[in-house]
């Protein structure tokens, strides 16, 4: 759902969120979130350009700045161009980071494994590889990047809950819609 009344006087979160962390279940259930797919970002006939990530992050910061929270990829180079427009562009627009704990590595690499069983796209698959391969590696360079670049920190600590419960204390307009909506 997409709803944006009486939010322009306050930008949206960009929410960098960890693959299966839930963005997809959060848009179709609640207003004012939008995913930003990564994928989109490819040509015709599959390739991605080298600069794709310059572009995906102007348009998240396009879509905040209009008031709806966004969630993006977690790419390393989103995560670089996400800082470096903000500082520079946007110092008012909160950036946070939303991922699982180290210690649920193998609860995580099932669940996506099971969304990939439920929809084996491409998508889903890289998905469920990257996790295989590089678990911890991923979300210690979120932990690093998140406090290199004074993001807000979201970690999940339980493959039991709602994203939606996780990012609306960190998302002033959440806070302030869950009376109006």
């Amino acid at each position: 759902m997409v709803e944006n009344e009486h939010r322009e006087s306050k930008p949206g979160v960009i929410y960098i969120c960890y693959q299966g962390v839930g963005k997809s279940n959060t848009v179709n259930e609640e207003i004012g979130f939008i995913d930003l797919e990564s994928s989109n970002f490819r040509l015709e006939n599959g390739y991605r350009p080298d600069d794709w990530y310059k572009y995906y992050a102007q348009v998240a910061f396009d879509i905040a700045s209009q008031g709806y929270s966004v969630f993006t990829s977690s790419h390393d180079v989103v995560r670089k161009e996400l800082a470096r427009i903000r500082d520079r562009y946007y110092p008012y627009i909160t950036i946070a980071i939303v991922y699982p704990s180290l210690h649920l590595k193998s609860e995580w690499i099932e669940r996506l494994q099971k969304r990939y069983d439920k929809n084996p796209t491409r998508k889903n698959e890289a998905a469920l590889g990257n996790a295989k391969d590089r678990y911890d590696e991923n979300i210690k360079e979120m932990q690093r990047d998140a406090k290199l670049n004074n993001f807000e920190e979201i970690e999940i600590t339980s493959v039991d809950y709602k994203l939606i419960d996780k990012v609306s204390k960190h998302d002033p307009w959440s806070l302030d819609c869950t009376e109006k909506w």
